[in-house]
C-alpha cells in the first residue's frame, strides 16, 4: 500500500528533477520521460540516435540532479574489457593483488557508440549490468595469463547504477551490432531525431547566452535508491499483469498469424515484467498510485521494439521502423482486451 505523505514527497522531488533536465535539455520529451522511467524502475536505456541530438548532455545533467558521479566511455574497436571495468594491480609493499576500477565503477555511466565495440568489450559491461558486480570470472579474462590472486572474489557496483548507450542509425562500417540477449538487458530503446527549427534556434541561444549546464541538485543518490524502492509499491492489479502478458505473447507468430511471414521471434517473458516495471514509473509520473492500461499502452512500444527480430530486413532498411508498425497493430488488436 503506497503511503500518501511518501507519496506527494517523491512526487515533489521528481517534479523537480524533470523541471531541471528541461531546463537544459530543449524539446526531447520523449527522451526524457525514457529516460526517467528507466531511471526509477531501476533499468539501463538504449538510445538511438545521431549524434548532436543531446544524448551525452541529458546523462551528464541526471548524475549532477541527483549528485552522483558520471563517467563515460567512447565505442571503439580498439577498447578492451580492462579500459572499461580496470585491471588487477599490487597493492605497494603486500603480495596482495586488488582490482584498479575503472569507468563502470560510478553512478551514471554513458557508452557512446557501444556498437563500434567488439563483442568481448561489450560484455565486460553488459554482464555487470545485469548483476550488479564485476565477478572474478570477468577478472580473469583481462589478466589471462598473469598470476594474480585477488584480495576479493568480486567488486560490487556503486548504487545506484544507470547506463546509458548510444547507436548512430547511420555508420554501417566498422561496428559490431548489438545481438538479442545484448538489447535484452535494457529495459527501453529511445529514438532520438533531429529538433525542430524552433527548438535548434533555442538550443543555440541557450548556449550562446548560459555556456555549460547549469542545474541545481534536487536530491541525494541515498534518496534516490530510495525512490526506486518506493516504486514496487506502486499497485499493479492481476488484471493488469494478463494484459501485459497478452500484449507481449502478440508479438510472437506462433501466437499471431498476422506477424508470421514478417516476424522470426517475438519479444520473451522478461519483456512482460519489463512492461510491468515500466508501467509502475509511468503511473507514477502522471501522480497515480495505481497501473492502469493506458500505461502499459504508452511504454509499450519503447519497450518492446528491441525485443522482436525480424524475418528478414525490409527493403527501405529501416527495420526498425517497420517493428514499431508492428507492433502498433498488435496494441489496436489488443485495445479491447483491457
Amino acid at each position: 500500500m503506497v503511503q500518501d505523505d511518501r507519496f506527494s514527497e517523491y512526487i515533489e522531488k521528481v517534479s523537480a528533477i524533470e523541471s531541471q533536465i528541461q531546463r537544459v535539455i530543449v524539446g526531447q520529451k520523449h527522451l526524457i520521460r525514457a529516460g526517467l522511467i528507466c531511471l526509477f524502475a531501476g533499468e539501463h536505456l538504449l538510445v538511438v540516435g545521431v549524434p548532436g541530438t543531446g544524448k551525452t548532455k541529458f546523462g551528464m545533467v541526471l548524475a549532477k540532479v541527483i549528485d552522483a558521479q558520471f563517467k563515460r566511455i567512447q565505442g571503439a574497436s580498439d577498447l578492451l574489457p580492462r579500459d572499461i571495468v580496470g585491471f588487477p594491480m599490487m597493492i605497494p609493499g603486500t603480495n596482495t593483488w586488488t582490482l584498479k576500477k575503472g569507468p563502470i565503477f560510478t553512478n551514471f555511466l554513458l557508452f557512446d557508440e557501444i556498437n563500434r565495440s567488439t563483442p568481448k568489450a561489450k560484455a565486460a559491461i553488459l554482464q555487470p549490468m545485469q548483476e550488479r558486480l564485476v565477478t572474478l570470472e570477468l577478472i580473469e579474462e583481462i589478466k589471462g595469463d598473469q598470476e594474480v590472486s585477488l584480495e576479493d572474489d568480486s567488486f560490487l557496483l556503486p548504487e545506484p547504477f544507470f547506463v546509458i548507450a548510444t547507436m548512430n542509425p547511420i555508420d554501417q562500417e566498422g561496428v559490431y551490432p548489438l545481438i538479442e540477449p545484448e538489447k535484452d538487458r535494457f529495459m527501453m530503446k529511445v529514438e532520438v531525431g533531429y529538433p525542430t527549427f524552433e527548438e535548434e534556434k533555442e538550443i543555440v541561444e541557450k548556449q550562446s547566452i548560459e555556456g555549460e549546464e547549469n542545474v541545481d541538485t534536487v536530491m541525494s543518490s541515498q534518496e534516490f535508491v530510495e525512490i526506486i524502492q518506493f516504486m514496487k509499491t506502486i499497485y499493479v492489479d492481476s488484471s493488469i499483469v494478463d494484459f501485459a502478458t497478452h500484449i507481449t505473447k502478440m508479438t510472437r507468430p506462433e501466437e499471431n498469424e498476422a506477424l508470421q511471414e514478417l516476424v522470426k521471434l517475438g519479444a520473451s517473458p522478461r519483456a512482460s515484467m519489463r512492461l510491468v516495471e515500466a508501467a509502475r514509473v509511468s503511473a507514477f509520473l502522471d501522480r497515480r498510485t495505481h497501473v492502469v492500461p493506458r500505461d502499459i499502452l504508452s511504454v509499450a512500444h519503447d519497450v518492446l521494439s528491441h525485443r522482436m527480430i525480424l524475418v528478414k530486413q525490409p527493403s527501405d532498411r529501416n527495420p526498425s521502423k517497420l517493428i514499431r508498425k508492428l507492433i502498433s497493430g498488435v496494441l489496436n488488436e489488443v485495445r479491447g482486451y483491457d
